[in-house]
């Protein structure tokens, strides 16, 4: 029998504490039932009964969840966008053995979805995405007819261990600004506190990098350049 991690804070959570008793109950319900990766296929007459409500309870239900959930192309299969988040399983890797499962859901489910899961793991390229991108190239994009759907996000303390542990992100983030990985880790630390001082709660990890990269190039160019050292002349 599967276990699931459950957070207390989810109920002073503003969205979760908005829901209804029974968009509350089903919540609980789908993520105690779905398997591994967060995938589960709603099943109206079975769900409704085994929690004890109506039908048409259940269907209103589903509805409210529609903030966290994704349907599949033929809406017979549901992915629940924040599982792993919560199951403290991203981001995804591919060396790690606990992933290995939920890779090989993800892999079964993903063609069923109009939604890229490689930002369950970012610069891995486990997942196909959503093929040939709009234009000319070979690019892996948003294809023609496929809906857009937001990235994952996520909150300031958790972005930041993500972006702490992308080493060949910091790597490169090294090259481009003559800076140790130890400095890089220092800046990283400054952004969080930075988000959190302008009031943000979280983000994507695609727009997180996208506005620590900005943000660095106009804090690097703050910081005064050191001068060459001047050569003392004195009198023989």
């Amino acid at each position: 029998m599967a276990k699931r991690f459950s957070s207390t804070e989810k109920w002073d959570d503003v969205w979760f504490s908005e829901l209804s008793p029974i968009g509350k109950l089903l919540f609980l319900f789908i993520v105690d039932k779905c398997n591994n990766a967060g995938f589960i296929e709603p099943n109206c007459r079975l769900h409704s009964f085994t929690m004890g409500i109506t039908k048409e309870q259940y269907d209103n239900g589903i509805v409210e969840l529609e903030k966290v959930i994704v349907y599949s192309k033929t809406k017979n299969v549901i992915w629940i966008k924040t599982f792993l988040l919560h199951q403290n399983n991203l981001p995804l890797n591919g060396e790690n053995n606990a992933h290995k499962q939920i890779i090989n859901l993800i892999r079964s489910n993903e063609d069923l979805f109009n939604f890229d899961f490689n930002d369950l793991a970012p610069q891995q390229g486990l997942f196909r995405g959503l093929g040939k991108g709009i234009g000319n190239g070979n690019g892996i994009g948003i294809g023609n007819n496929l809906i857009s759907i937001n990235p994952l996000y996520y909150q300031l303390n958790k972005l930041e261990e993500i972006l702490i542990s992308e080493t060949s992100w910091q790597e490169s983030i090294c090259r481009d600004n003559k800076l140790s990985l130890s400095a890089v880790k220092d800046w990283i630390k400054k952004f969080i506190l930075k988000l959190q001082s302008d009031g943000e709660d979280g983000k994507s990890l695609k727009d997180a990098k996208k506005h620590f990269n900005n943000w660095l190039k106009i804090e690097l160019n703050k910081v005064p350049k050191k001068l060459p050292a001047q050569k003392s002349f004195q009198k023989q």
